[in-house]
């Protein structure tokens, strides 16, 4: 028995020393990576052989642990012994300590294999990282191999891009003495230049007052040749031209409208109405900015200065949605009149004679300003005491000259004629239809007119694209022009059916709540002429003065317009509003490189309203890219 142990502890012996072989090799496997992975193989390989030497070893571990229980067995069985061997007792005893130091250090020896694997495991799990660190750098020098080479065609390319710039400086060097021959040909060529567009000025003004002439002469020629047609049609008849008689007209004197009884016409002041049309608007899907609805309802109460309200933009922004709820829901008759490209004379506003059939075929707007006639009572169903609101969609599809333009300057006589009196005044603000008639029995039958008064509003819009004519200057100095910009948000609307909202507004009512203008002396309109009067000066400069018309409207604008009376300047957004719409268009076509010192002095004054809308507006008409100002009005969100 004693033999055998003593050949186990031998065997662990051996184990140790290979331990230490191995520690050596620990140190050698340090000094080099290289070395390291050249020897991984062989060294996984001890390791695998040590794994298994540590496995014999747990396993004789155990079988030793059994042979101390035997052992403990046998020593009970000796002790037996002993008592029959006591002569043999101090021997066996002796050799009994022996085995006990032999297994204290056998256990020794087993706790430092067991450290030895736990630390040769974590220097496996170290190669391990090691391999990986070595993959990344293979891969890390693959990527600088390859920006290498990217680099080196780089440079290649520079190198051709420096020879030809080489090639393009000494190229360069001939055209700068060739650009100095060419700024000395430059010169005398803008000297040409220069005579030759003062010959185009003048030819072009020369052109176009023959233009001019030449579409008058053709539209008289085009009057007179129908007026002959129709009238040998009648002669050719009848034998002889149609009397006409105010039977003849008979269809002028038919109702447009249905009146409103005067017990029901609402009396109160319009303005408390107008605090409530955002919301109305709003159920209508539209939310235009207050300022803009500001604009708009004072320019309607101005036009007995500024006849014509116009509303210019792009197609699509509410343009005419705005007039027709803005009548619905302040008690406004509103009247629809869409342009068409062939008008071309007041005929097609009020209406024609049929010489065939001996009619007058009257127009909706005919009708509505018989039946609406302020001074005169219509012969069935008078509206004297209500107000009507006549909207002209897309007005410059036509030349608004040829159809609106006598009609306009009318309306602006309105305001120095007592028409309300003496006969001849109302002759110079009306259109006559008929002359009047001495029948038979010598019973005179008066004549008939077309009058417009202040209880009729007229508005317009207009569509800014190629299609379209533009407006002139006797056209927007008589007007309050509200431009529509592009809509920062596009929407779709769901298109509801406007309703009446409530009941019919009393003219009386609405022209009693009219300034017209500003207290004369008073600070307001102190400040307002210092600063219309210094952008005349201005304006004048430039070409583009304005008279005492463009004052008074002005003054009557802001007089009327919404909110507390200002005492600042930079209070007056009113002020602001009618530079915005009726000074700065007159500035359209103006060459910015000509009167840039001008145009800087307008710049400056504006500055004065403290106004940065306004501003934006001036700053992007005077853009120098487009070289000429080019108003587009403001944005009135902002």
């Amino acid at each position: 028995m004693i033999p055998e142990f003593l050949f186990i502890a031998a065997a662990l012996v051996v184990g140790l020393a290979a331990f230490a072989v191995l520690r050596q090799d620990k140190a050698a496997f340090a000094t080099s990576l290289k070395n390291r992975i050249d020897t991984l193989g062989e060294h996984l390989k001890q390791r695998e052989a040590i794994l298994q030497d540590s496995g014999k070893l747990q396993t004789r571990y155990l079988f030793l642990k059994e042979s101390c229980g035997e052992l403990t067995a046998k020593e009970s069985r000796l002790r037996e012994d002993i008592n029959l061997l006591e002569p043999k007792a101090g021997e066996i005893e002796s050799k009994l300590s022996g085995l006990a130091e032999e297994k204290s250090t056998l256990e020794a020896h087993l706790q430092t294999l067991e450290q030895d694997k736990r630390l040769w495991e974590d220097r496996i799990k170290e190669l391990d990282r090691m391999d990986e660190l070595v993959g990344e750098s293979v891969k890390k020098q693959t990527e600088l191999d390859l920006q290498i080479t990217e680099a080196k065609e780089k440079i290649a390319e520079f190198a051709d891009k420096l020879n030809e710039a080489e090639a393009a400086e000494a190229k360069l060097t001939g055209l700068k003495e060739e650009l100095v021959k060419a700024e000395e040909t430059k010169a005398a060529l803008l000297e040409e230049a220069e005579a030759l567009r003062a010959e185009m000025a003048a030819l072009s003004e020369e052109i176009e007052t023959g233009k001019k002439e030449l579409e008058k002469l053709q539209n008289k020629i085009e009057t007179q040749q129908t007026l002959s047609a129709t009238l040998d049609a009648t002669l050719g008849v009848n034998g002889s031209s149609k009397a006409l008689t105010r039977e003849t007209f008979k269809t002028l004197f038919e109702p447009e409208f249905s009146p409103t009884p005067s017990n029901v016409l609402d009396r109160s002041n319009p303005d408390d109405r107008f605090r409530g049309l955002k919301g109305h608007l709003r159920e209508h899907d539209y939310d235009f900015p207050e300022r803009l609805l500001n604009a708009f309802h004072t320019s309607l109460k101005a036009q007995d200065v500024s006849c014509l309200t116009v509303m210019a933009g792009i197609s699509g922004t509410g343009k005419s949605a705005l007039p027709r709820l803005y009548a619905d829901y302040m008690g406004l008759h509103s009247l629809l009149m869409p342009v068409e490209p062939r008008w071309d004379s007041p005929q097609d506003l009020f209406g024609f004679l049929n010489y065939m059939e001996n009619r007058y075929e009257a127009t909706p707007l005919g009708r509505s300003l018989h039946q609406f006639n302020i001074r005169d009572k219509a012969e069935k169903d008078p509206m004297q005491d209500e107000v009507l609101m006549v909207l002209l969609d897309e007005m410059n599809l036509a030349r608004v000259e040829y159809y609106f333009s006598e009609f306009l300057s009318r309306l602006e006589t309105r305001r120095d004629a007592d028409w309300s009196g003496e006969p001849e005044d109302y002759q110079k603000v009306s259109m006559e239809i008929f002359a009047g008639e001495e029948r038979d029995d010598g019973d005179p039958v008066g004549a008939i007119r077309l009058f417009a008064g202040p209880n009729i509003l007229f508005v317009g819009t207009m569509n800014e694209d190629e299609s379209t004519q533009s407006l002139t200057d006797k056209v927007i100095d008589r007007s309050n022009a509200i431009h529509f910009g592009r809509p920062k948000e596009l929407l779709a609307r769901k298109g509801r059916e406007i309703k009446g909202s409530g009941s019919k507004i009393s003219y009386k009512a609405w022209n009693k709540n009219i300034s017209r203008g500003l207290d004369e002396g008073s600070p307001q309109e102190k400040l307002v002429s210092d600063f219309l009067n210094e952008l005349n000066q201005h304006f004048d400069a430039i070409g583009r003065p304005f008279g005492h018309r463009s004052y008074l409207a002005a003054s009557v604008y802001i007089a009327n317009h919404p909110g507390k009376v200002p005492q600042r300047i930079e209070e007056m957004t009113a002020l602001a509003d009618q530079v915005a719409m009726r000074f700065l268009p007159k500035l359209r076509g103006v060459d910015l490189q000509e009167h840039a010192a001008e145009l800087s002095k307008v710049k400056a004054l504006l500055q004065t309203l403290e106004d940065d809308v306004i501003l934006r507006a001036f700053d992007d008409a005077t853009d120098a890219n487009r070289g000429y100002f080019q108003w587009r009005g403001i944005d009135w969100s902002a």
